[in-house]
């Protein structure tokens, strides 16, 4: 059997660790002489499937005379003895795989010896195949004439492991055997070697060899160019390539070739003969070849005058084969290639523009923005593609084009599009060239500005964003206004200060904008901040006290929760509703206080619910304290069909944290029992089901 080199090395490698032997170690064990003794001694009946240990002095002794080269010799004819004796199979199977690492020349004849042996003749050859000595290929190809059928074949494929050129001359005569395995073996082994004389041998049966056998010596022969290659021989390598780069050879031969060529072109060997290879592949009327012609178009070939070769192919093609191409000169990414690329983008048919489109964005620059934004405004699939180049699109006054374009262009499908555009290029030195767009007349362009803003702007820009939050409307688009600043302002790692650029810009502002941004405020945080929303509350403007209301609902942390608890028990009914429900949000959530302090808070809550609604929230946020008094607090509402399934929900979300879950794995276990029995979601009671087996 053939394998590939690295299937060969590491069977070596295996049978080595099989044998338990480690050519060099850090702490080489002292030889013990009288358990070697023992050792070779329980050698002479040993079978694989007995212990291992009565060996293991041997195995020791390998590593122990390593650098020793009198005890090591001594040890070597021991082991080499022991395959002429009448021992087991297994006994001189295993001194084989010792000899891989300690055999030298003087083992030579006694594994020669084995070769014609069916049952060792495997192991003999791959000891032979690791000796450096020349005398063990010299014994190799020896026994060529004495063997045949598999044995044959496997120390031709020995001699190929080796490289050993001295075979050649034999291994060529054995190309024509009559046994078609053999002389596969003999193609292989010639290119496993790959020398010049391997190459012209095989090279001279390319076109003269019977089925059969002749894919093995195509083969052969492009290895053979392989290693020419790899080997600093470049101009042999082509000879093969070409040779082979013929009409007369199957395609899958002719595309090896032709890669084997490409390899040559992106090395530095490009000529005019390679590039018009490449040409004609483009042109190729086979959908593989073409294939083979965009892959070297991407990758060899460099060079400006190669691309504008190529790119000049462009008119000349069909749809299907201009758009393969385009896309090979964007992959290249030499950006001679554009102007070509550009006049594709007048094609009639609408493929060829879209890759045109596609590859603009490697070979486009600053210019090409206005191209790319008018055709972001066509339908797909342009649409898609010229809004994936514009986010590709490199150079350093890209971003400055896009903001040029959005203060121009007057549809806001389009406007929004190019802030979602500078979002994903993450154009932060566009800030200032957005933030008009966050007071624009549509409200769509305005969301999509303070999106982008939240993405893209630092807390010092805060004080510009806020004209965005004041010229939303109230409702679902100022609380995302609202969320955008507070996204920013959460960039400054300090909790303490995040709000210091909002309260700085506040004093900039009218009263009224003042209480307008109140709310915004209130989701920032903080401690100087709830001050300023402590006095909104307490102040007589209507106005000013119900945005202090909503800023003291829109708290981020617990800080607020004393106030909210007051507010939740004490306020006017819509005041209380919002309150309840704010501190619901915010007594489960992380902080310096322990879980048997946020459930407790939690628990509170729900002797303030005065409606099912807030009740179901509170059975949710459960979920949110990990502990088992959470689950306990869950499952009294399994029994009651208004709160049955929420509490299933928090009942398997708690299950699901297995270091929760396995400590109480009784309690647990009961009230998952329940949620498979009454859940009404398919996918809650897959869960549960899971978890009770003890999956995650």
């Amino acid at each position: 059997m053939r394998y590939p080199d690295g299937r060969r090395f590491v069977l070596a490698a295996m049978l080595t660790v099989l044998g338990g032997v480690t050519a060099i170690a850090a702490d080489k064990p002292a030889v013990d002489q009288a358990a070697i003794e023992k050792a070779f001694e329980a050698l002479k009946t040993y079978n694989w499937g007995q212990d291992y240990k009565v060996l293991k002095p041997m195995d020791d002794a390998v590593v122990a005379t390593h650098g020793d080269a009198a005890a090591r010799k001594s040890l070597e004819n021991r082991l080499a003895a022991v395959l002429k004796t009448n021992v087991s199979r297994d006994a001189k199977d295993y001194v084989c795989r010792k000899l891989t690492v300690i055999g030298s020349a003087a083992s030579v004849p006694t594994l020669a010896g084995l070769l014609p042996d069916k049952n060792l003749s495997h192991m003999a050859r791959y000891a032979l195949e690791r000796m450096p000595a020349p005398e063990a290929a010299q014994a190799l190809c020896a026994a060529l004439p004495q063997l045949c059928g598999a044995l044959k074949v496997g120390v031709i494929g020995s001699l190929g492991v080796r490289r050993d050129a001295a075979s050649v001359p034999a291994l060529v005569a054995l190309l024509g055997d009559c046994d078609k395995a053999v002389a596969r073996a003999a193609a292989y082994a010639l290119g496993d070697i790959g020398s010049l004389k391997s190459a012209h041998a095989l090279g001279q049966r390319v076109n003269h060899t019977p089925e059969g056998v002749k894919a093995a010596v195509v083969d052969a022969y492009l290895a053979c160019a392989e290693r020419l290659l790899a080997h600093g021989k470049p101009a042999d390598a082509m000879l093969i390539y070409k040779s082979l780069n013929s009409e007369s050879q199957p395609k899958q031969v002719r595309l090896a070739a032709v890669v084997g060529l490409g390899r040559l072109a992106a090395a530095g060997q490009s000529s005019e003969e390679l590039l018009q290879m490449i040409v004609d592949l483009v042109r190729h009327k086979d959908q593989d070849m073409r294939a083979v012609g965009f892959q070297q178009v991407r990758e060899s070939a460099k060079g400006t005058a190669a691309t504008n070769r190529f790119a000049a192919l462009l008119p000349t093609l069909s749809p299907t084969v201009q758009t393969g191409l385009l896309a090979a000169l964007a992959t290249r990414g030499d950006l001679s290639a554009r102007p070509a690329v550009l006049e594709m983008l007048n094609s009639q048919q609408p493929e060829v523009r879209t890759a045109a489109i596609e590859a603009l964005g490697s070979l486009g620059d600053t210019t090409d923005v206005p191209v790319l934004v008018h055709r972001a405004a066509a339908a797909d699939p342009e649409k898609a593609a010229a809004t994936a180049s514009l986010i590709q699109l490199s150079g350093p006054t890209v971003n400055a084009a896009i903001v040029l374009e959005l203060k121009k262009v007057a549809d806001p499908a389009l406007r929004v599009k190019l802030l979602t555009v500078l979002a994903a290029r993450n154009a932060k030195d566009s800030v200032s060239g957005i933030l008009p767009a966050a007071e624009d007349a549509d409200a769509k362009v305005r969301m999509a500005a303070m999106t982008t803003l939240s993405q893209l702007a630092a807390p010092e820009q805060v004080a510009d964003m806020l004209r965005g939050v004041l010229k939303a409307v109230p409702g679902s688009e100022r609380e995302a206004a609202e969320k955008a600043v507070m996204i920013v302002c959460d960039r400054n790692k300090d909790a303490a200060k995040r709000a210091e650029p909002l309260l700085a810009a506040l004093t900039q502002l009218s009263e009224s904008d003042k209480t307008i941004l109140l709310p915004t405020l209130g989701r920032v945080g903080g401690p100087s901040a709830l001050k300023v929303v402590d006095a909104a509350i307490v102040d007589q403007n209507p106005d000013r006290h119900a945005a202090g209301i909503r800023a003291l609902c829109n708290w981020p942390d617990v800080s607020a929760a004393p106030k909210l608890q007051e507010l939740a028990q004490n306020g006017d009914a819509s005041q209380r509703l919002a309150a309840l429900r704010a501190l619901i949000r915010v007594a489960a959530l992380p902080d310096k206080r322990s879980d048997a302090e946020r459930l407790n808070l939690l628990k509170k809550t729900m002797t303030m619910a005065t409606r099912d609604e807030e009740r179901k929230l509170v059975i949710t946020r459960a979920r949110a304290v990990r502990t088992v008094e959470s689950l306990r607090f869950a499952v009294p509402y399994l029994s009651q069909p208004g709160f049955a399934q929420e509490a299933c929900g928090t009942v398997v979300e708690l299950a699901h944290h297995r270091k929760l879950r396995e400590p109480n794995k009784a309690e647990f276990d009961k009230a998952l029992d329940v949620v498979i029995r009454i859940s009404k979601d398919a996918g809650v009671v897959d869960r549960a089901k899971r978890y009770k087996k003890g999956q995650t």
